[in-house]
């Protein structure tokens, strides 16, 4: 058995030592490496995975009676912190559901989990081999390394934000010494995590788009995994993925679902992915600022885990899904975490992806191109849709030049009206229908900049993409890591 992880950006790189988990990640290899060669107690839920809505929380940005939002995340995250200090778990929020029971171990009868069906009832027992009870699973904290962190992580990390196997493939236990007596390898896929094309090549030294930084990693994985199956053909593989990395194992698993992949379906039985920047959306509306109360579930799609949220991944979902292995592949997004839960009013966020994807010499033509292609768009554009933006601009220029005339310290004032209150950006955008001016139109559209703010804000000054590991995202007080432990311990044990 293969627990293989691919960290986030910045917390690995090309020459990083395979036997050493660090980051986000740790924070699942560690309580599963512990259980599975110590028999430390850790609670496994059923084999199949829990629904998105299955149980409403305050944990992931859902406090009774609103659903996202800012605010919604600070209580949230307050009430998380408080828990976590206090050495007490999440309870589940007003008017929750009673769920019903899928047949494994449980604490206090808490019925937390569905079946993949999302009816439940019916779900495949955990294995009794485990403690039912989580307090004494250890857990870690870890920090940074998303697809957007600026700053790289601590040179000296610590035991706590790593797992390390010294002998990555030697047995792990008997049952003499409480473990689960199978030979479990726990290893990292090192590449150069690394995204930002020229300007992460001044900050640094090494100009890698997302794009080589992505396919860098697909490569990397493919590569381990393939050898694996070469190695041991009977071998079974369990891949892990954060950030940046979850849009590399998500890219892998994508392909072996659908018969493209370096092994077959058969060899995987879990994936696991912590902000997916390609998870596919559960909501029909990608503007809406709620999420819905049933989640949208698209035709092989990953399974979600924890309380819906809005919008998708910030680079697009994968065209054709997880194929057969959709029902082995769990997914995590946190409530504003901009990275998986991009919302669709967020253009001036999506519009800087694709630069991302500029080297150097790109730049020059890039620009080039899109000249060529607004040239391209003014030209074909609807006779009326030209007409009516030049009516808007002429009637704009007229109304400031007689402000300015009569009191040029009103000036400002219209200058505002004209950009907030008129249709005149508008329908100059009909004409030239690109993304990067729907962009700048998004920041001069009250309900879209406040959006745009929030997720930037949750982002950059409230962790939102760093909370997995200590925010709930069940009644039962497991964070988005420790479910995934837990669940990954599970599938172990049954193969």
């Amino acid at each position: 058995m293969f627990v293989l992880a691919v960290p986030g950006t910045w917390e690995t790189n090309a020459k990083a030592n395979p036997a050493v988990v660090p980051g986000m990640l740790a924070s699942v290899t560690n309580p599963l490496k512990a259980a599975v060669e110590k028999g430390t107690p850790i609670s496994a839920p059923g084999i199949a995975p829990a629904q998105i809505g299955a149980a409403p929380t305050a944990g992931m940005g859902q406090g009774a009676g609103d659903s996202s939002g800012l605010g919604s995340f600070l209580g949230g995250a307050a009430t998380s912190a408080l828990n976590n200090a206090a050495g007490s778990t999440a309870t589940p929020s007003a008017g929750s559901p009673a769920l019903p029971d899928e047949g494994g171990p449980h604490d206090a009868g808490a019925n937390d989990y569905l079946t993949n069906d999302g009816i439940g009832g019916t779900g495949a027992a955990a294995p009794t081999t485990t403690s039912t009870t989580t307090a004494d699973a250890p857990t870690t904290s870890s920090s940074g390394g998303g697809l957007w962190d600026a700053v790289a992580p601590s040179a000296g990390t610590t035991a706590e934000t790593t797992t390390t196997t010294a002998a990555a493939s030697a047995p792990t236990g008997d049952a003499a010494s409480g473990s689960i007596g199978k030979s479990v390898s726990f290893e990292q896929v090192p590449y150069v995590a690394q995204v930002g094309g020229p300007l992460a090549g001044v900050v640094k030294g090494d100009p890698l788009t997302l794009g080589q930084s992505r396919k860098a990693g697909t490569d990397a994985v493919s590569a381990r995994m393939k050898a694996i199956a070469q190695q041991c053909p009977t071998a079974k593989q369990v891949l892990l993925g954060y950030s940046q990395g979850a849009l590399i194992a998500g890219d892998v698993l994508s392909a072996i679902g659908n018969g493209k992949g370096p092994v077959p379906d058969s060899a995987i039985i879990a994936g696991g992915l912590l902000s997916d920047p390609a998870r596919t959306q559960t909501t029909s509306n990608l503007d809406s600022d709620q999420p819905t109360a049933q989640p949208v579930s698209l035709p092989g799609a990953e399974s979600f885990v924890g309380p819906n949220v809005v919008g998708q991944g910030v680079v697009g979902a994968r065209p054709d899904g997880f194929g057969t292995l959709a029902d082995k592949v769990t997914s995590f997004c946190g409530a504003q975490d901009s990275i998986c839960a991009l919302s669709g009013k967020s253009k001036a966020i999506a519009a800087v992806v694709p630069l991302l994807n500029l080297r150097s010499e790109d730049i020059g033509p890039y620009v080039t191109g899109r000249a060529l292609t607004l040239l391209q768009h003014v030209a074909n554009a609807d006779p009326a849709d030209i007409q009516q933006a030049v009516q808007s601009v002429i009637s704009a220029v007229t109304r400031i030049s007689i402000a300015a005339a009569v009191n040029p310290a009103s000036l400002p004032l219209e200058l505002a009206q004209v950009v907030f209150a008129s249709s005149m950006l508008s329908d100059i955008g009909k004409v030239v229908d690109m993304p990067e001016y729907d962009a700048f139109l998004s920041l001069t559209k009250p309900d879209e900049l406040a959006t745009q703010a929030v997720e930037v804000a949750s982002y950059a000054l409230l962790g939102a993409h760093q909370a997995y590991a200590h925010t709930t995202v069940d009644s039962r007080g497991d964070s988005a890591t420790q479910w995934l432990a837990k669940w990954v311990l599970g599938r172990i044990e049954s193969s």
